[in-house]
């Protein structure tokens, strides 16, 4: 849980409506900031964007969201402007390290951010 007097707090939607939510403040409002309900695995700005099964995700300090698509079997980037890129993973299950599309996953579950963000 994000701690009092944190600006904004990031959320998953899901039930036919896969995205990121953003919730500003106190929970005083609530909005998607990216995804729609066509599930898929495009990139793209807002709406435009697609996820499978988004099923983690957390903040940093700046803004972005970092989001697990565990049907997708990889890591998405969310900007604060809503822009969506896949960082990790290569769309198939497997276990590698490795740099971008080298790396893979078999269905990730979670995600946290170290002390340094």
């Amino acid at each position: 849980p994000a701690a009092p007097g944190d600006e904004n707090r990031a959320g998953l939607r899901g039930g036919g409506d896969d995205g990121v939510a953003v919730v500003p403040g106190a929970f005083a409002k609530v909005g998607t900031l990216a995804g729609s309900s066509r599930p898929g695995t495009r990139d793209g700005l807002g709406r435009d964007a697609e996820f499978l099964d988004p099923c983690g995700v957390v903040v940093t300090p700046a803004g972005d969201a970092f989001v697990i698509d565990a049907a997708a079997h990889t890591v998405r980037r969310v900007s604060a402007a809503g822009e969506v890129r896949t960082i990790a993973g290569g769309g198939k299950p497997g276990y590698a390290d490795g740099a971008g599309g080298a790396a893979a996953f078999s269905s990730p579950g979670g995600i946290a951010l170290g002390p340094d963000g």
